[in-house]
């Protein structure tokens, strides 16, 4: 751009949105236990031949036990440590 431009060096986005720290985290739990819910109940996966009918029914039944882990520490990661 040449030196005469009218945009400011130093721009900043007016809209500021105050994200809670713990949304990251809370997000990447839901979708590991989202894909445990994909993965195991679908059946897309063995149909198609991308993963043995063994592998699924295995994965139908870990998600019993990740999918409420994932539960346990979404809830666990929206208590926010007060300063």
């Amino acid at each position: 751009m040449s030196e005469d431009s009218t945009t400011p060096e130093n721009f900043t986005f007016p809209l500021r949105v105050r994200v809670s720290n713990t949304v990251l985290p809370r997000a990447a739990v839901a979708s590991f236990g989202f894909g445990f819910i994909d993965e195991g109940y679908s059946g897309d996966w063995s149909r198609i031949g991308a993963i043995a009918k063994e592998s699924e029914e295995l994965l139908k039944v870990t998600a019993f036990v990740v999918v409420p882990l994932c539960l346990f520490l979404i809830f666990f990661f929206s208590k926010e440590v007060e300063d």
